[in-house]
């Protein structure tokens, strides 16, 4: 007999005020150096472009979502679905496909490793997570009660198995996070944080990547806040650091006046002043990179408690390298994402400047076809030093 699934919702009060949010907890420290430029080129060791095999079983269109798993780089497109590469960015397998057999998926939200190194697809249309491996065999699916991972963003896995989710925004539903409790092939959800945003008939995320995962645990993003939050188990959030700004920084009652909360009424509230927060964090053990919603990052020296702002685009007058598109962080650095024309036009602006040529590891175009590239960033740890203590 099948086990009795359970779906318990339970209400917490919004936002600041909301008794998960431990305000008890005083924030441990500030980060410093918001706003102070860097030169990108100076913070990275190498800067490898990594052409993705293309072929019929490997065409990519728009990639969502990176993670490495020793050395395979699983990738999730939005129309393709699921693929594995080698750190080379040869084509190796494909993880599920579309469909209605229980080991395919409708409506693929987001994908998230275990600490079994399994990789779990999330498919909100039909209410299921499906377990492969990362060398492409199916394990198992698992399905959940109705509604359980509706406007599924992003999620990461607890230290003891459980699934904290991120979930989209819209009209009045806004338990932006939410802890999916397994046991037994039973679940339950209980509601960790509601946002007082609002939107009109539109789904919409608070950020791209609004979680990070290291062995340190799981920091987390909210809307429009300059504190990064760590998940501290029994259903609680916690300010773990702030961002030091000259900025002011919107309370409840300003969040709450947001019932159209898009993209444009962040750069709204920014022009009126408002710290815009940022959308994605990305980490590993000595840095954390936070993406803000204009066009830079702001880049986190863990131990020194400060920070340097790197540039997302290409600048010719100082012949820097962009941060294109980053999806993910890895023990060495970061990977992000480029576009056939993006690398030519690097390729050409860098056959310009020989120390731009040193910093670009390899760029074969003669490998490029049609799929995207990955653009993969290695830190410098004395260099970034150096110009943070500027």
């Amino acid at each position: 007999m099948k086990n009795k699934i359970f779906y318990t919702i339970v209400s917490f009060v919004l936002l600041l005020s909301c008794e998960n949010i431990q305000q008890s907890s005083k924030i441990n420290y500030e980060i410093l150096g918001f706003g102070e430029e860097g030169c990108n080129k100076d913070i990275f060791t190498d800067i490898d472009i990594v052409p993705l095999e293309y072929s019929e079983n490997s065409a990519l269109s728009a990639i969502k979502q990176i993670a490495v798993v020793d050395s395979t780089i699983i990738i999730r497109d939005g129309q393709s679905g699921v693929l594995c590469f080698n750190m080379g960015g040869k084509y190796l397998h494909r993880l599920s496909h579309k469909g209605r057999a229980k080991n395919e998926y409708i409506r693929l939200n987001t994908f998230v490793v275990n600490n079994q190194n399994e990789v779990l697809l999330f498919d909100s249309f039909s209410n299921k997570i499906i377990y492969y491996n990362i060398n492409g065999s199916y394990i198992k699916t698992e399905r959940l009660p109705q509604g359980i991972l509706s406007e599924t963003n992003m999620c990461a896995i607890t230290e003891n198995g459980d699934i904290l989710q991120n979930s989209n925004i819209i009209n009045d539903k806004s338990d932006i996070y939410s802890l999916i409790c397994t046991d037994q092939n039973s679940y339950s959800k209980d509601i960790i944080h509601t946002s007082p945003l609002r939107t009109k008939d539109v789904s919409m995320p608070i950020g791209e990547f609004p979680i990070s995962k290291t062995t340190e645990g799981i920091k987390l993003l909210l809307p429009m806040s300059n504190v990064v939050y760590e998940f501290t188990g029994n259903n609680k959030i916690t300010p773990s650091f702030t961002i030091a700004t000259e900025a002011r920084i919107a309370n409840e009652g300003v969040l709450s006046q947001q019932n159209d909360f898009s993209i444009f009424s962040i750069l709204d509230l920014k022009e009126r002043g408002y710290f815009s927060g940022f959308s994605s964090i990305f980490e590993n053990d000595k840095y954390m990179l936070l993406k803000s919603y204009g066009k830079d990052y702001f880049l986190i020296h863990k131990n020194m408690k400060k920070g340097v702002m790197l540039s997302s685009e290409y600048d010719e007058a100082i012949a820097d390298i962009p941060l294109y598109g980053v999806k993910c962080a890895t023990d060495f650095g970061f990977i992000g994402v480029i576009s056939i024309d993006e690398i030519s036009e690097l390729k050409e602006s860098i056959n310009k400047d020989n120390q731009l040529l040193n910093v670009i590891n390899t760029i074969n175009t003669s490998s490029i076809e049609d799929n995207p590239v990955l653009c993969i960033y290695k830190l410098d740890d004395k260099a970034i030093e150096r110009v943070i203590k500027m």
